[in-house]
């Protein structure tokens, strides 16, 4: 074991060793990078002359004086790093005459003198939150032959130097000392001379200094005690306000806790005022005050509305609020009997009205009420129409309650000229007329030189025909007579034999024969009646030059199916014909003539109700409808029941209670009593009242109990608003008790094991 002991104290020294190697390994590693840098590329270290500024990037150690400053207007900062000596050199020293120097933010530690401020003549220099501690001397200012004048010495810790904190040398003037902490020094200030002035200093020990308007400096020297390091101490004066408890970072001067306030002046916790608001964690119980440093509960909310068909409603502890009530569950879920309601006068449930589904017109059916999709079903109307086109259309008689007979389209557009048109079954359309054909009165056009009424064979006779057209206004057709047109004799022309003359052109004539139908005989050459408007289409007119003359020659795309144009040659024009079999009935078509194509007609009387027929427009097929449902007429029957029609079907049973409870029971025994509905289901809320004047309500289990108190015969019933009071039932309590006999069989076991033990210790 103790070899075991050694190996483990070996190990762990060995431990120790190489933690020391390493760290020392470390640290020496990190020396050597650690200077104080220009950041122009100069970094000086230990030893050296600084003549730039400069700033300490990590804390050096020195064997004699750190650094010395040898130019004037520089700034050496130590960014809160430290430079440690051997107890010899100084920490920093100026050499002579250097001014407007600033040292500040260095840490220096156990130098023979900390800072030097010396030379001939060193002046307006700055030594400012410098840490100087643990060296023979904390910070010199001194030059006896050429003085150091005007330095300032501020905000500076100087403690625990063996010999003085601050010392001003007889060559010292016009020094300013200001807002240092210059403790626990073997001397705090010295001042040869008494010629340099300062305030707001704290130190204990010195000679001839004193703080503006004080003797000695402005504080005392004392320990600042603060243990939970919340910047506050228990030591009070000049560290500030006294802490409460300096063991607690949350307790301060201030602070509050409840009903408790850190005093920072006596250093106690004391009571707030009377009714402050304090905090318990709870919102149920109310908003609390304090009262004499003691939290106290306040007035709890009220949540309960006491509305029975909001539900009760409950305080929250959790959210801070009131739960909102369930209401009692009234609607049965079934649409076709209404909507059953809450009723708080009766604290009770109301049964609901059913919808009105059917709304007694004839013509739009008999609505009814559809469970599954809660919502009224809409009737289907009588079909009236019988389907003909050409007796018009059907239409349902509210007033009758019946069909009435259609108006059969009115055709004929009682113009003459076009004809008179009729209804197409077929097409359910109107067929139009035939057109008035006034050919008949038409007389033809006359042009010879042979024609001669007026017993001149040398004239040319001519007469442009006449065309009858429909007279709309008379309803006939336009007659027309025969004017001719003479022109004079041209004997003189001496055309050739068989040949006539023009007189008025002097150009002969030769025999034509018009194209036009009913014109012949003899034309000048060139032709004489040669005009567009004349009515006669001769070879030069066309219809694009004389349409009054000349009709519109036939061609495929114009829209009109014409001439000898078939759906063939001309599709765009000409419509395609009705072939039986292409799936389509159309045009003439039936199913007679093309069952492929055509259904086979729905007839009122073939035996079978299909389509729209039904019990109101074809009474053979689909039998007579039923009677309508009325209320009142002394029958319940289709969808009346108690609720919806009370005048025939009755009024609706209340529901009754049956109660069931221990029959026999002995005192101090439970009573069990259950109350259920005629169909055994548990009624929560149902009040159970005993004849010895008790009470008490079914819970959610269906059964409420109670003490049998003393014997005899007792009876119960219970009741609940919506439901007839139960029958009475009795219970019979007798006098002994079966739970006594047990108790006196158990004390008896116990004596008899007592005294079995008692028996066995004596024979050991």
């Amino acid at each position: 074991m103790e070899n075991k002991n050694k190996l483990k104290l070996n190990s762990v020294k060995s431990f120790i060793c190489a933690v020391m190697v390493l760290g020392l390994i470390f640290g020496l590693s990190g020396s050597v990078s650690a200077c104080c840098d220009t950041g122009g590329g100069t970094c000086y270290t230990c030893g050296q002359t600084i003549t730039q500024s400069c700033t300490l990037n990590a804390s050096l150690t020195s064997n004699g004086t750190c650094f010395t400053i040898g130019a004037d207007n520089i700034v050496i900062d130590g960014n809160g790093h430290s430079i440690t000596g051997n107890s010899t050199g100084d920490g920093i020293e100026t050499e002579d005459d250097k001014d407007g120097v600033t040292i500040k933010n260095f840490k220096i530690y156990n130098f023979s003198t900390g800072i030097y401020l010396g030379g001939c003549g060193s002046d307006d220099n700055q030594i400012i939150n410098n840490e100087v501690s643990l060296n023979l001397d904390g910070i010199i200012i001194t030059d006896v032959e050429c003085g150091s004048d005007n330095n300032t010495i501020k905000g500076n810790n100087v403690t625990n130097n063996t010999n003085t904190g601050v010392y001003f040398d007889f060559g010292a003037y016009n020094n300013n000392l200001t807002e240092n902490l210059i403790c626990w020094n073997g001397l705090d200030v010295n001042d040869d001379n008494a010629a340099n002035s300062g305030d707001n200093n704290a130190c204990n020990t010195t000679y001839n200094w004193n703080d503006t308007g004080t003797t000695g400096c402005t504080y005392q020297c004392i320990v600042c005690v603060d243990n939970d390091s919340d910047g506050y101490n228990i030591t009070g004066g000049v560290c500030g306000p006294i802490d409460c408890d300096d063991n607690n970072v949350s307790i301060f001067p201030g602070s509050v806790h409840g009903c408790k306030f850190c005093n920072g002046t006596t250093g106690n916790l004391e009571n707030v005022a009377d009714g402050t608001s304090c905090e318990d964690g709870l919102w149920c119980n109310g908003a609390e005050t304090c009262q004499a440093g003691v939290c106290t509960a306040g007035t709890p909310p009220t949540c309960d509305d006491g509305a029975y068909c909001n539900g009760v409603e409950t305080c929250n502890e959790a959210t801070d609020s009131c739960n909102v009530g369930t209401p009692p569950t009234c609607n049965d879920g079934a649409y076709c009997n209404g909507v059953e309601t809450c009723n708080e006068e009766t604290d009770s449930c109301n049964a609901g009205t059913p919808p009105t589904c059917d709304d007694g017109a004839y013509c739009n059916g008999v609505e009814t009420c559809n469970e599954t999709t809660d919502s009224c079903n809409a009737g289907t109307p009588p079909t009236c129409d019988d389907g003909a086109y050409c007796n018009g259309v059907e239409t349902c008689n509210e007033t009758t309650d019946s069909c009435d007979a259609g108006t059969p389209p009115t055709c004929d557009d009682e113009a003459y000229c076009n004809g008179v048109e009729t209804c197409n079954e077929t097409t359910d359309s109107c067929n139009a007329g035939t057109l008035i054909n006034c050919s008949a009165n038409n007389i033809p056009g006359i042009a010879t030189c042979t024609y001669d009424p007026d017993n001149n064979p040398f004239t040319w006779d001519y007469f442009p025909g006449f065309t009858s057209v429909c007279d709309e206004d008379n309803d006939v057709c336009t007659t027309g007579t025969i004017n001719l047109t003479h022109t004079d004799n041209c004997t003189l022309c001496g055309c050739p034999s068989g040949q006539c003359c023009n007189a008025i052109t002097e150009q002969c004539c030769i025999p034509y024969t018009s194209s036009i139908s009913g014109v012949s005989g003899r034309l000048p050459k060139p032709i004489f009646f040669e005009g567009c408007g004349d009515g006669l289409c001769v070879p030069t007119e066309n219809y694009e030059n004389c349409p009054s003359d000349c009709k519109k020659p036939i061609v495929c795309g114009d829209g009109t199916c014409e001439g000898d144009e078939t759906y063939e040659t001309c599709p765009s024009d000409c419509e395609k014909p009705i072939v039986c079999g292409d799936g389509t009935c159309k045009g003439d078509e039936t199913y007679e003539t093309c069952p492929s194509d055509c259904e086979k007609p729905i007839v009122c009387g073939d035996g079978t109700c299909e389509g729209d027929e039904n019990c109101k427009n074809c009474e053979k097929d689909c039998r007579a409808c039923p009677p309508k449902i009325v209320c009142g007429d002394g029958k319940c029957e289709g969808n009346e029941t108690c609720k919806t029609c009370e005048a025939d079907c009755g009024a609706c049973k209340i529901p009754e209670l049956i109660i069931n409870c221990t029959k026999n029971v002995g005192v101090g025994e439970t009573i069990t009593c259950t109350v259920a509905d005629e169909f055994g289901n548990p009624v929560p809320g149902a009040a159970v009242t005993l004849s010895d004047g008790r009470t008490g309500t079914i819970g959610d289990d269906g059964r409420v109990q109670f003490l049998a108190e003393q014997s005899g015969k007792i009876d119960a019933a219970a009741g609940k608003k919506g439901y007839a009071e139960s029958e009475r039932v009795y219970i019979s309590v007798s006098e002994g008790t079966p739970w006594m006999w047990y108790l006196l069989i158990l004390i008896l076991i116990l004596i008899l094991l007592i005294l079995l033990l008692i028996k066995k210790r004596k024979k050991e």
